[in-house]
């Protein structure tokens, strides 16, 4: 069992949390608009795959909410939203990747949780942007921190590394004091998994 150091993770999110107040660059607001474009093009494309009605049938059973699903009128709640959209966007495998985290897909485990979190929260578009940063920044980080040897020992890193992008970016966009937003990546470690054992049959 790997033993975590808690300080590293705390810097972690003293790191994230300068940034409430502290403005990101023009050019990496940018980048975090074209990952936006990217996702909603992933995901509008994803409404063409084989999955598209199975999610949809999932999602009609879903209880009301305030986040939307593509494709459908209703408004979920925030948490199915976001893992209905995540599903279709990355069910083409056309969205963005991350070739220095071992293959992460950051975008679709990221981007649907800040939108869905947003459209809860009301949040401005600066937020939006700010935590998409966030979501890829510590996501960025945790990823080369364990590749390549992550993916050679049959680790997914979409599931096991993006779970901490979508925690991270969560966390950011609902503003949590520190001590919570540790909390948040703590409990991302307990969720996180995701294997390549799907590549070599069923």
């Amino acid at each position: 069992m790997i033993k975590v150091d808690k300080h590293i993770i705390e810097e972690l999110v003293d790191f994230c949390c300068e940034f409430y107040d502290k403005e990101i660059s023009e050019s990496t607001l940018k980048q975090a608009q074209i990952s936006m474009l990217d996702y909603f093009s992933s995901l509008i494309w994803g409404t063409t795959s084989e999955y598209y009605s199975f999610m949809k049938e999932y999602a009609a059973r879903i209880p009301v909410g305030n986040s939307s699903i593509i494709g459908l009128k209703k408004k979920s709640l925030t948490a199915e939203a976001a893992f209905v959209n995540s599903v279709l966007a990355h069910s083409m495998e056309f969205d963005d990747i991350h070739l220095g985290t071992a293959g992460l897909h950051p975008g679709v485990t990221t981007i649907p949780s800040v939108i869905a979190i947003a459209q809860e929260l009301d949040s401005s578009g600066e937020d939006v942007l700010k935590a998409i940063v966030i979501g890829y920044e510590v996501a960025g980080r945790i990823g080369k921190a364990i590749s390549p040897s992550h993916r050679y020992r049959g680790f997914h890193a979409t599931g096991t590394i993006g779970v901490f992008g979508s925690a991270a970016a969560s966390a950011f966009l609902k503003k949590l004091p520190s001590n919570k937003f540790t909390n948040a990546l703590s409990i991302a470690a307990s969720q996180a998994g995701g294997t390549f054992a799907f590549l070599s049959g069923g």
